[in-house]
């Protein structure tokens, strides 16, 4: 028999759960228009989303592979990779100061000098090799390799900091990961655990051996986990999108 108290709590249920809907479309609702803004397109352009929310295996990489990727791939480190390169190149042309400059130059002349006494032509090859040494100047090359020299340190300092900040963003979306795809497998099992419950409780519904209030909350306790099953997917989707981007995958 059901009384008027589970009746009442029938329609606040269904209420709430009519509430929920209207949440749950709004929320979609301004999630495509955040996703068309983001990406440049109209707000009003219709999206379909063609790929089912599913958890994808983790790639076969560890952490160490992962962050050796991320250190070979990212535009930063081969742009920083130039920069210390440029520095070196200053450094040797500041030293090559040092030494002095060699200059090879050839001349070729055919002339008839005079004309009167000597009337035939002949030919002139002359070679000079010239080295050029300024001593003078010492003092001021030393400075400039010196400043050379600082710009390389704090090149290679940067790109150290860099490099460690990377690991550290590695490691963190890794873990994070890791940790996403371990709530999927307990939310999977609490869908399970939840399924059964509530199973079992509408069998006994049917016997009249619980009330309406108990059928209700264990399909409300259905719903949760269905609830927290879905979001832990998402979760588990960023998390592997941060991942790869982190790595530097352009596709993400």
């Amino acid at each position: 028999m059901v009384t008027e108290n589970d009746l009442l709590r029938t329609k606040v249920a269904l209420s709430n759960t009519k509430l929920g809907l209207i949440k749950a479309r709004n929320g979609v609702r301004l999630a495509k228009v955040a996703f068309c803004s983001k990406i440049g397109l109209s707000l009003e352009q219709p999206i379909r989303l063609t790929e089912k929310l599913q958890i994808i295996d983790l790639l076969p990489i560890n952490l160490e592979d992962a962050i050796r990727k991320a250190l070979e791939n990212r535009p930063e480190i081969k742009a920083m990779h130039n920069n210390i390169k440029i520095a070196r190149t200053a450094v040797a042309i500041s030293k090559a100061a040092y030494y002095p400059s060699i200059f090879l130059a050839a001349n070729y002349s055919y002339r008839r000098p005079d004309r009167q006494y000597n009337p035939k032509f002949y030919t002139t090859w002359t070679i000079s090799l010239v080295a050029q040494l300024n001593l003078f100047d010492w003092g001021q090359t030393a400075f400039q390799i010196e400043q050379a020299q600082s710009q390389l340190q704090q090149t290679e300092h940067a790109m150290k900091q860099l490099q460690d900040g990377i690991v550290l963003q590695i490691t963190q979306t890794y873990l994070s990961l890791l940790e996403a795809k371990e709530k999927v497998e307990t939310t999977k099992i609490n869908i399970q655990q939840a399924q059964e419950n509530y199973r079992v409780t509408n069998e006994k519904f049917k016997q009249g051996l619980v009330s309406n209030t108990e059928l209700l909350d264990a399909n409300t306790l259905l719903t949760q986990a269905k609830t927290e099953y879905i979001n832990a997917l998402a979760d588990y989707r960023i998390a592997y999108a941060n991942l790869m981007h982190a790595i530097g995958d352009v596709k993400y």
